[in-house]
């Protein structure tokens, strides 16, 4: 239990360092909100291992989206 709580916390504090380390423009080219996915990631830390899973969604559905936007950005 305690090494599940430990993975969701790592990813969720990895989630969240890349929420903010993403410019705005990249938001606005994926059409997402960077405030709901900090509100959201941040609730998370509160249900442990279970919200992981919100970190987890987030880079495998957000953060792609953000890197292309990074890409076509440059």
């Amino acid at each position: 239990m305690f090494v599940a709580a430990m993975a969701g916390l790592g990813l969720t504090v990895w989630a969240m360092v890349d929420v903010l380390r993403a410019s705005d423009a990249q938001w606005h080219a994926v059409g997402r909100r960077r405030l709901l996915w900090i509100v959201a990631l941040g609730a998370s830390l509160f249900f442990g291992p279970a919200g992981g899973l919100v970190a987890v969604f987030y880079l495998l559905t957000v953060r792609p989206a953000l890197l292309a936007a990074r890409t076509v950005e440059s």
